[in-house]
């Protein structure tokens, strides 16, 4: 029931002494990762990401749940237009209509492309699971290398929960701002701060690539290194300070809604993020790139 360009066809099924076997087009091209060993420009990396995204959406429109989303699963076919990626093997994908497929406890998937909650119980995800797998393969395709290298779940888990990966601005430094972004966007710990569908995440790909703000890259005395997550209001960035220190730093533009500067507000007076409690904070108020913004600073915890 799912035909798209950007997925492998199964045609047929067959059976042959209780044995069951799909028949599927042929593709004759390289995976995404083995596609990775080359250097790649970034238009190029945009329309191969955009053409995976394609498939993904037209099994989401179908109710199906990929759930082992990874570059090893990608397909690639050469043609006069460069690259079309053609996503494969939906063994184990959930048909969300039906509640099919897992039951509760049970872990399925490929551990660096698993959304947390995918680690934790994979009968209940939706379709944001793929999204975290969509920004993970992103950020491989922008930085050469997988976001998470560990090989354990406890590992993979700790290392999702505290955002253990390089920054995309220093692992990917010349990578174009949208795609940054959207990765950013996708590897969100908590899924309902992921983009809710497909189309909202590719919508990152077509803002104008203006710099945002922060790209001045120094609020005051602080030099700000790398942006580590956030949204559009409100930014969080590593930054360091004059004596070489690192500190975390979000902040939010005046013009914001009141909820996101309220946020900001609340968290310095707090004094809490999600990786620490109690570390001292301070809320300042910087002209940033012609722009005025609230900013917490508090010490950086790795």
């Amino acid at each position: 029931m799912l035909a798209h360009p950007n997925v492998v066809r199964v045609t047929d099924v067959v059976r042959d002494h209780g044995r069951v076997g799909l028949v599927m087009e042929y593709v004759n091209g390289p995976t995404l990762d083995q596609w990775l060993r080359e250097r790649w420009s970034a238009p190029a990396i945009e329309s191969i990401f955009r053409g995976i995204c394609a498939g993904v959406r037209a099994a989401h429109a179908r109710g199906l749940v990929r759930r082992d989303l990874k570059p090893a699963n990608v397909l690639l076919v050469h043609n006069e237009g460069g690259w079309t990626p053609k996503v494969s093997d939906f063994g184990i994908a959930r048909v969300l209509a039906e509640g099919q497929g897992t039951r509760t406890g049970t872990m399925l998937g490929t551990l660096r492309y698993m959304a947390p909650e995918q680690l934790r119980d994979a009968s209940r995800v939706d379709q944001r699971a793929d999204i975290w797998a969509l920004g993970c393969i992103l950020y491989e395709m922008l930085a050469r290398k997988p976001a998470i290298e560990s090989a354990d779940v406890l590992g993979a888990y700790d290392a999702v929960r505290s955002r253990a990966w390089q920054p995309l601005a220093m692992a990917a430094a010349n990578a174009p701002i949208c795609l940054v972004r959207a990765a950013e966007a996708a590897m969100q710990f908590d899924p309902m701060d992921r983009p809710e569908s497909v189309d909202a995440l590719l919508a990152y790909l077509d803002e104008e690539q203006a710099a945002p703000v922060g790209a001045a890259r120094q609020l005051g005395d602080l030099r700000l290194d790398a942006r580590v997550g956030g949204s559009d209001d409100v930014q969080v960035w590593r930054a360091i300070r004059p004596d070489g220190a690192f500190a975390l730093v979000k902040m939010a533009p005046t013009r914001a809604d009141a909820l996101s500067l309220a946020r900001v507000q609340r968290e310095a007076r707090l004094g809490t993020n999600s990786s620490a409690r109690g570390v001292p904070a301070e809320l300042r108020a910087e002209l940033l790139a012609d722009c005025e913004v609230v900013a917490c600073v508090r010490d950086w915890v790795p």
